[in-house]
C-alpha cells in the first residue's frame, strides 16, 4: 500500500513508533489518579487534560532531538486523544476491584486501539480510503501473507493465491465479514493496496484496466448501500431461499457462493431447459422472495 509521505505507517516505522507512544503515555499515568488508582471511582476532565498535555509537550521535546523525524509524524495522532477519556474510565469503573490489574495494563490496551485507529484515519487521508476498508485489507493482508508461507508461494499476486485465499476464509472466517467473501473482492483488495499486485496492473492491457476500474466502482457503491452487518444479514435471507432459488441467484449474479458449477447464464439455462422469459420469470420471482426477507427482517 503507497502512501503519500515517506513514513512508513504499514511496516517498521509504524510498528517502532507505536511501541516507544505506549511506553510513553503509560509512564505518565501517574498524571490521572491522585493516589491509589483502585479508590478512585474516575479520572476528572481536568487531570485528563493536564496528562494529554503533559504527552504533547513530551512529545514536541522529542522532535527536537530526533534526527529520524520519527516524532514529528506522532503529533497528528493526539489529534482525537479525547476519545481515549471514555473508555479508560469505563475500564477504570469495571476493574478498580480487581487488585491485579495495573493502569498501565488498562492504559495499554486501550492506547494499542486508539492508536491503530488513529493511524488508520491518517492513511486514509493519504490514499482516500475509508479507515475501515484498511483494517479489512491489513487483515487480509496479514492471511495472505500467513497462507503464502504456508503452501510455499512466492508471487501472491496471482489468481491460484486469490482463489486459495478465499477458500481458506470459507473454511475458517465463514461467519466474519471483517473479510471478502467474494474472489472479485479479493482480486481488487490486492490490485488497489499490494504494491507488487499495483504494479502488475499498471502493466495490463488498457480493457483489463477498464474493467479494474468498473469492479472498484461496484464495490465503492457496494460501501454505500450496505455496511458489514447489513451484508450478514443480507446472506442470512440468502439462505433462506430454497436451492433451487440460491442457486439460480448465484449463477445471475456470479455471487460465490457455492461451487462452480455453471460457467454462464446460458449453460445454467440450457442445463435447466429454461427459454430466456422462463429464466427471466424466475430470477425475478426469486428477487421478490429475497426482497420480501429482508423487509420482513427490517434490517434497514
Amino acid at each position: 500500500m503507497q502512501t503519500n509521505s515517506q513514513f512508513d505507517w504499514l511496516g517498521k516505522d509504524w510498528i517502532k513508533m507505536k511501541k516507544q507512544l505506549i511506553m510513553l503515555c503509560t509512564s505518565y499515568s501517574d498524571l490521572l489518579f491522585d493516589g491509589e488508582y483502585t479508590n478512585q471511582k474516575t479520572i476528572s476532565s481536568q487531570q485528563y487534560e493536564a496528562y494529554r498535555n503533559a504527552l504533547l509537550n513530551d512529545v514536541v521535546t522529542r522532535i527536537k532531538k530526533d534526527k529520524i523525524a520519527l516524532w514529528q509524524e506522532a503529533v497528528a495522532l493526539f489529534a482525537h486523544f479525547e476519545r481515549l477519556y471514555e473508555p479508560v474510565n469505563q475500564d477504570l469503573m469495571s476493574m478498580k476491584n480487581n487488585g491485579s490489574v495495573s493502569i498501565q495494563q488498562i492504559l495499554g490496551r486501550r492506547l494499542m486501539f486508539y492508536f491503530e485507529d488513529a493511524r488508520r484515519e491518517i492513511v486514509s487521508y493519504e490514499i482516500d480510503e475509508t479507515p475501515a476498508k484498511i483494517n479489512t485489507w491489513e487483515r487480509l493482508n496479514r492471511l495472505s501473507r500467513k497462507l503464502a508461507i504456508e503452501t510455499d508461494t512466492a508471487n501472491r499476486c496471482t489468481e491460484a493465491h486469490f482463489e486459495a485465499l478465499l477458500n481458506k476464509i470459507r473454511e475458517q472466517y465463514a461467519k466474519d465479514y471483517n473479510y471478502p467473501h467474494k474472489l472479485t473482492s479479493i482480486r481488487a483488495f490486492f490490485f488497489k493496496h499490494c504494491d507488487c499486485c499495483h504494479e502488475l496492473v499498471l502493466q495490463t492491457q488498457q480493457t483489463e484496466l477498464e474493467a479494474y476500474s468498473s469492479e472498484n466502482m461496484r464495490l465503492q457503491l457496494e460501501d454505500v448501500l450496505f455496511d458489514g452487518l447489513t451484508v450478514e444479514r443480507l446472506y442470512d435471507c440468502l439462505s433462506r431461499l430454497s436451492p433451487e432459488e440460491l442457486e439460480l441467484l448465484d449463477v445471475a449474479f456470479k455471487l460465490g457462493l457455492q461451487p462452480v458449477r455453471y460457467l454462464s447464464d446460458k449453460a445454467y439455462m440450457k442445463e435447466k431447459a429454461y427459454s430466456p422469459s422462463q429464466y427471466r420469470h424466475a430470477k425475478r420471482v426469486a428477487l421478490e422472495k429475497l426482497a420480501a426477507l429482508f423487509e420482513k427482517t427490517n434490517y434497514i
